[in-house]
């Protein structure tokens, strides 16, 4: 199985010629071969014989840029960069014969943050990420879904899954019954290149079967697989899982409009120490998880808290809720 790794090296070395009159210039090269590749730059003059620079550091890019992605994993994660044992299984899949799973020979190690990242594409007004996933985990691991805009260094979390948001997944054994459908609007990245990261994240008190992946797509929010997608008839918010935490929690709420939303978290004294989420939202179920931190970084002791929200839908409707959890330590 040939797959992109993380410690790959460079293969070929391509050359640009310069002269004095380039000295303080920007200088570019357009990489025509696809796939993640690392790069290093060194200077060689003209001399006889010729002088060159060390290396570089590494630099990871892609080459190559696309304008939808579409990936069974029928031929492999061949497109895709890989940290860890994430790879291909036979053992079950949504449609075909394969999926990948960050586990394939069995459960995921403790204290593991394994991941994989696709290729960079152009993101278009409408577009959604879409997948079926089976998340297999104990308490306190957790499958993130992370995107990355623009060629910045920042991953931003967009989802996070756990076994609890499902009880078919709660047996410990993935089974054809237990896919399911996720829909991410991608609205507030329309024009953006991006990419996504994959990533399973294990602690130590515990391992577990795993995440399993397949027919992940980017295109306009019509479904994941066979039919439309289901969008929510109302609105909710819903019990934080897993619930006591620690180190991070998920929450998610559900939109069946377009709407402003604010989510934060108080203390038993009804003072706001965090805001995890103010904006627009496309309609649609989503995630959004907290770290046990206050908006200043500083970690919170153990106790109970609350976590509030407030919508307004964009045709007038309104709702808000409120729920209570138990950070430990």
């Amino acid at each position: 199985m040939r797959k992109w790794s993380e410690n790959a090296s460079p293969s070929v070395s391509p050359h640009r010629s310069a002269s004095s009159a380039d000295t303080g210039q920007q200088a570019s090269y357009t990489d025509s071969v696809s796939g993640y590749h690392y790069y290093k730059i060194r200077v060689r003059d003209s001399e006889t014989p010729s002088h060159a620079s060390a290396f570089t550091d590494s630099m990871q890019g892609y080459g190559g840029l696309l304008n939808t992605y579409s990936e069974d994993f029928e031929s492999g994660g061949n497109t895709l960069l890989v940290s860890g044992t994430w790879d291909t299984t036979t053992s079950i899949a949504h449609s075909g014969a394969a999926s990948y799973t960050d586990s394939p020979s069995g459960d995921y190690p403790n204290n593991s943050n394994y991941s994989f990242i696709t290729p960079r594409m152009v993101i278009h007004p409408g577009d959604s990420l879409s997948f079926w996933h089976i998340a297999i985990t104990q308490t306190g691991d957790f499958g993130w879904v992370d995107i990355r805009a623009n060629r910045g260094a920042i991953w931003n979390v967009l989802r996070g899954y756990t076994s609890a948001m499902h009880p078919e997944c709660q047996d410990g054994t993935a089974d054809p019954g237990d896919w399911f459908a996720e829909h991410i609007p991608l609205a507030a990245y329309a024009g953006d290149t991006v990419s996504f990261r994959f990533r399973m994240q294990s602690n130590a008190s515990g391992t577990a079967d795993g995440w399993y992946i397949d027919d992940i797509t980017t295109s306009p929010v019509t479904g994941v697989g066979d039919g439309p997608a289901e969008l929510p008839g109302r609105f909710a918010l819903y019990q934080n899982s897993p619930n006591p935490f620690n180190p991070v929690t998920v929450i998610r709420f559900d939109i069946p409009v377009r709407s402003a939303v604010r989510l934060s978290v108080f203390n038993v004294l009804g003072q706001e120490i965090r805001t995890l989420f103010a904006g627009e939202a496309e309609a649609g179920s989503r995630t959004v998880s907290w770290d046990g931190r206050t908006s200043g970084g500083i970690d919170v002791p153990s106790g109970p808290y609350f976590y509030g929200i407030a919508i307004e839908g964009a045709d007038g409707s309104r709702y808000s809720d409120h729920k209570r959890m138990m950070f430990i330590k």
